[in-house]
């Protein structure tokens, strides 16, 4: 507990600090999470879903976020008042489906307005009628009721509209899993840059929200056969580049999730859906005869390597039996990330570091899933050696999908 209300006297001191810096009205996003620590997929989509609408809404002058024990949190300054502000975004708690998950504070150098200010009633408890401060204060609701409820009404949301809109929600929760994992291997996480010089948290937002609208596209698109779901995929990976600046974030995660996305479409039950991904990705077996200097191809040509062609042409084995049946004992990405990196021969590891770096990197992960699942130590040496495990990251975020595609296949074929 010392430590919470530590985090929030230095936020509260932070959020003054840029206020009295600025002279602009400061708006914090934060989600509404029971319990000491708020870290974790929903409350982190809570508030990453958010942010994007209040910043349409009130025209952004800087936007900057924290993750901690606290969730998520963006804070975010206008030029507006705070009462229009404040008017603003309590439009958007009461009105978006997401709304009532999360705090959006309101303040300026005289302080933070609250909803009776701009003459609204206090906000109501998520499980009975009476004010959700009381209950609060009380304790009168165990953190297994209140977080069930929250949970549960981001898994609603993710599953609520036309297919293209669940798509686009499915992969988003993914891509931003992710993002969000404690410990990143060299890739770029909510908390670090990894190896990375040229990207961070806020280009692989911009990636994410981009690549995600795409993949709900491919549902009503005419992709009849592997050549045409390329062309698209080409497509979208030039929208991602056109959202940041030439960046590489997720050319990998297209490949992937459009294959995948394919194959769930075609399928007839869930437990189809890798021979359909076998039967979608036979004809990318030719690009092994062809010239090609991509990452993938050169790892072919000099060590053997498929890659994650190999794995596609496989139906992305792995990928729905051991992958999957890591992330569904506990649902630990940690462990699902490290189980990944000891066994994906990932090509972006062989790319900046070569083949020798990538067979020590998964003994290490071996070792450190068969003792204590410290990944400190091994997120330095990737750090060290300039190792970025981005291919192994594209199918934690896939393995995810995965999940999310199973316990909701009924929906998404539309038997539900």
């Amino acid at each position: 507990m010392a430590s919470i209300l530590d985090l929030r006297e230095k936020r509260d001191e932070h959020e003054m600090e840029s206020v009295l810096t600025s002279g602009k009205t400061l708006i914090t996003v934060r989600p509404n999470f029971p319990g000491p620590d708020k870290r974790n997929l929903h409350s982190n989509f809570v508030s990453f879903t958010l942010c994007p609408e209040i910043e349409a809404a009130l025209g952004i002058e800087s936007i900057q976020r924290t993750h901690d024990e606290e969730g998520l949190i963006f804070f975010i300054l206008t030029e507006l008042d705070k009462v229009e502000a404040k008017r603003i975004c309590t439009g958007i708690e009461d009105n978006h489906p997401l709304g009532r998950l999360a705090d959006i504070d309101v303040r300026d150098a005289e302080g933070t307005i609250s909803r009776n200010g701009i003459g609204l009633k206090s906000r109501k408890c998520y499980i009975c009628d009476d004010q959700a401060a009381a209950c609060t204060r009380s304790g009168r609701h165990g953190f297994d009721e209140v977080s069930g409820f929250f949970r549960e009404a981001v898994e609603g949301y993710l599953v609520s509209g036309p297919l293209e809109t669940i798509i686009e929600r499915l992969t988003t929760f993914s891509l931003l899993a992710e993002l969000c994992r404690e410990t990143g291997f060299g890739c770029v996480t909510v908390e670090s840059n990894g190896s990375h010089e040229d990207m961070d948290f806020w280009t692989f937002s911009k990636s994410i929200r981009t690549v995600a609208k795409g993949f709900g596209e491919i549902t009503a698109f005419a992709a009849n056969d592997f050549e045409s779901l390329r062309e698209f995929g080409l497509e979208l990976e030039q929208r991602m580049f056109n959202a940041t600046g030439g960046i590489n974030t997720h050319k990998g995660a297209i490949f992937i999730y459009l294959i995948m996305i394919k194959g769930l479409l075609e399928s007839g039950r869930f437990e189809d859906i890798p021979e359909e991904i076998r039967r979608i990705s036979r004809p990318v077996l030719k690009d092994f005869g062809k010239s090609s200097e991509s990452n993938g191809l050169k790892a072919y040509r000099q060590h053997g390597i498929l890659g994650i062609r190999g794995e596609a042409a496989g139906g992305f084995q792995k990928l729905f039996g051991d992958y999957l049946g890591v992330l569904e004992d506990g649902f630990d990405l940690k462990r699902l990330t490290l189980s990944v990196i000891s066994d994906a021969d990932d090509t972006n590891v062989i790319h900046r570091a070569g083949i020798d770096s990538l067979r020590e990197l998964q003994s290490k992960a071996r070792k450190s899933l068969r003792d204590t699942l410290d990944t400190g130590p091994l997120d330095c040496w990737c750090r060290d050696k300039n190792i970025s495990t981005g291919g192994s990251a594209d199918l934690v975020g896939a393995t995810v999908f995965a999940h999310l595609v199973k316990n909701n296949y009924k929906i998404l074929k539309g038997e539900i």
